[in-house]
């Protein structure tokens, strides 16, 4: 009836305007072509030859370079920069901090760094074939069993059996509770048979904000990155 399509317009409207709002897509796609043609690039036989002669690595594509060029990130208008012509080349492998005052533009760098965020102008640029994992300040956990919040890639594993004797591992080495560890070791031969009720979330009722934020770092060292951006972890 009339009354009935009346009472669709609303809902109708919200969600066409959700599915219209801006994405990251664009950004997402420019980056991963610039990285896709400089890694193209890099991997001319002269190139990897000359890349190997100076690192001294056995596989050229290793010394290939984290690179950013003339990198200016702003949100308001190119007066207000919070991120200004800034570059860098980092060899792949090594451990980097970033340290500055308050409100210094840390958390944009890292998001920059992690592709959550873009450049406005310059280009960042990461060998196609490296992942990157951006770990937020604010933890976040899901509504899901324990192993399922750290089973990550779980359909890709090759051998559960040794996955989740490294998650284990990690747990231990990040200093997880050893109440969380045990139920862990506890419910483990239950989820590898596929009988772990996803939706129990009762092991976060008496969860330490320190139990949070573990299970946040262990899961992105799960994951796996090559490129791990974290900020204060």
């Amino acid at each position: 009836s009339c009354l009935d399509v009346g009472k669709a317009v609303g809902p109708i409207a919200k969600t066409t305007e959700l599915l219209n709002l801006p994405t990251s897509m664009k950004g997402m796609k420019k980056i991963n072509r610039i990285r896709r043609s400089v890694t193209k690039e890099f991997r001319q036989p002269e190139k990897l030859a000359e890349l190997r002669r100076k690192a001294g690595t056995r596989f050229g594509s290793d010394a290939m370079p984290i690179m950013l060029q003339n990198v200016c990130f702003y949100y308001e208008g190119p007066a207000n920069k919070i991120i200004d012509s800034v570059n860098l080349e980092v060899n792949q492998g090594k451990l980097i901090a970033v340290v500055g005052g308050r409100r210094g533009g840390k958390a944009t760098f890292m998001k920059l760094l992690g592709h959550v965020l873009f450049p406005t102008e310059g280009s960042y640029f990461v060998p196609s074939y490296l992942r990157i994992l951006h770990v937020s300040e604010d933890p976040v956990l899901l509504d899901r069993s324990l192993w399922s919040n750290l089973a990550i890639g779980k359909a890709y594993w090759r051998s559960a059996e040794n996955e989740t004797a490294r998650i284990l591992r990690i747990c231990k080495r990040i200093g997880l509770s050893q109440v969380l560890i045990d139920q862990l070791e506890q419910s483990r031969e239950q989820f590898l048979a596929g009988e772990d009720d996803v939706n129990d979330v009762s092991w976060q009722v008496p969860l330490s904000q320190s139990d949070i934020v573990l299970i946040h770092l262990s899961r992105a060292f799960i994951y796996n990155p090559e490129v791990l951006v974290m900020n204060r972890p």
